[in-house]
């Protein structure tokens, strides 16, 4: 079966409310999303608990790895774009450093 492709937001955000519906968890703060960038691997992205919040830390991150081996069976992140991402970005100068000729 495909799985379905998220973007790093809308996979965190899913993550998240995950994690915070396993016991002992609901106060987990942030996490983040890794993009994991070797072709070969199984799966394109790995997860974190960056705050537990009050929640135990050990327990978070036990959560977490269990949330993410669930995710990772229907979800892959979405491929970037690089090209077009940095034209959609105000703040980005597509800008060549001079060439130094001899």
């Amino acid at each position: 079966m495909a799985k379905t492709l998220l973007s790093m937001q809308d996979l965190r955000w899913r993550a998240l409310a995950e994690i915070r519906k396993q016991p002992g968890c609901s106060d987990v703060q942030g996490i983040a999303i890794n993009r994991v960038s070797d072709p070969h691997a199984e799966n394109n992205w790995s997860l974190c608990v960056l705050s537990a919040g009050a929640a135990d830390a050990n327990t978070a991150a036990r959560a977490a790895l269990h949330v993410q081996s669930v995710l990772r069976r229907d979800y892959d992140l979405m491929r970037i774009d690089r090209t077009e991402q940095r034209r959609s970005n105000p703040n980005y100068l597509d800008v060549c450093p001079p060439v130094m000729r001899q």
